[in-house]
C-alpha cells in the first residue's frame, strides 16, 4: 500500500504542477497582451491616418480576442490538472483514511466560500478572460473614437 500511495502522491503534485505552469503562461500571456495593446494604442494620435488607425485598432482588437481564447485555453488544460489531482488526493484518502484529506480540503472550502460568498461565483478563468475581452474592447472603442466624438 505504501507504493500505491507513493505513486498517486506523485502523480497528484505533477498535476498541482502542470495547473500552477498553466497558470503562469495565462499570466504572462495576459501580460504580454496588454504591453502589445498599449504600445498599439500609444501610437495612436489624433492625426494618426484613417488606415493606420484601423491597422491599429484591427491589431489591438487581435491581440486581445487571441488572448481571450488562449487564456479560456490554459483554464481548460488547468481545469483538467486540477481533476486528476483532486482523483488522485480522494484515492490516497481512500487507502489512508486517518488522513481526512477530502474533509479537510471539504471544510476549507466551504469556510471560504462562506467568508468570500460575492466573489467566489465568479471562476478566475473567466475573470482572465475579460482582461483580454477589454483589451479587444478598448481597440474597437479606440478606433472609433474619431467618429464617436467627432475629433479628426
Amino acid at each position: 500500500m505504501k507504493d500505491e500511495v507513493e505513486i498517486c502522491w506523485r502523480f497528484y503534485l505533477e498535476n498541482c504542477t502542470m495547473a500552477r505552469h498553466h497558470e503562469t503562461l495565462r499570466t504572462a500571456l495576459t501580460t504580454i497582451v496588454i504591453a502589445l495593446a498599449a504600445a498599439g494604442i500609444g501610437l495612436l494620435k489624433p492625426e494618426t491616418t484613417p488606415s493606420v488607425r484601423l491597422a491599429l485598432m484591427s491589431l489591438v482588437i487581435g491581440f486581445g480576442l487571441f488572448g481571450a481564447i488562449v487564456s479560456r485555453k490554459h483554464h481548460q488544460k488547468l481545469s483538467e490538472h486540477l481533476q486528476r489531482a483532486s482523483a488522485y488526493r480522494a484515492h490516497i484518502d481512500s487507502l489512508l483514511p486517518d488522513a481526512r484529506l477530502v474533509e479537510i480540503k471539504n471544510k476549507v472550502e466551504a469556510s471560504e466560500k462562506l467568508k468570500f460568498n460575492h466573489i467566489s461565483r465568479y471562476s478566475l478563468g473567466t475573470l482572465w478572460t475579460l482582461v483580454n475581452v477589454g483589451v479587444a474592447v478598448a481597440g474597437i472603442l479606440l478606433g472609433l473614437a474619431p467618429f464617436i466624438f467627432l475629433v479628426r
